[in-house]
């Protein structure tokens, strides 16, 4: 199995330096390092931002980055995201890239991956899992606090309420 990785920033790739979170390449290894030995792997990088910095320029670049990788030799594509502004950036994908006949996969964490209540090491394992199931299209996947691990489609995810940091759909999850 073979997948790239897009790198965007978001609470996923964040460690705390000088009191802030801020974008950390040591979060691309520990993410990687929990992957089977047996699935090649290439990242990318088109920025590395805070999801609450998207605009309409970075999304253009998620955008591009993307399509330039579903015209190579992947089985499937995890986007790494932040939760403020997921909604956005999968609606913009599932946009452009609905047809895709390999999975283009968003994936957030609630925590720091070093925060032992983070969800962001299931949700990327998870990402995997579906990704294998070979199934076109742009999803999400998303653990809630206390749920099961989840896979949503991308152009159904609401607005986050007020305080959550949980994820909902129109119909619910996919898978």
């Amino acid at each position: 199995m073979k997948l790239a990785v897009i790198f965007t920033g978001g609470t996923i790739s964040g460690l705390p330096e000088e009191g802030y979170l801020s974008p950390s390449d040591t979060t691309k290894n520990m993410l990687l390092k929990a992957l089977d030995s047996n699935i090649a792997v290439e990242g990318f990088q088109p920025f590395y931002i805070l999801s609450e910095q998207l605009d309409g320029e970075y999304l253009t670049g998620l955008i591009k980055c993307a399509g330039e990788l579903l015209c190579g030799d992947y089985d499937g594509i995890i986007v790494t995201h932040g939760t403020d502004t997921l909604q956005y950036s999968a609606a913009a994908l599932h946009l452009a890239f609905s047809d895709s006949k390999i999975p283009i996969v968003l994936v957030s964490a609630n925590y720091i991956l070093t925060d032992s209540r983070s969800n962001g090491y299931t949700n990327f394992r998870y990402a995997v899992k579906f990704i294998k199931l070979g199934i076109g299209g742009v999803y999400v996947s998303y653990k809630n606090e206390g749920g099961t691990p989840s896979i949503y489609t991308a152009d159904s995810l609401l607005p986050h309420n007020a305080c959550s940091d949980a994820l909902a759909a129109l119909n619910g999850a996919f898978g």
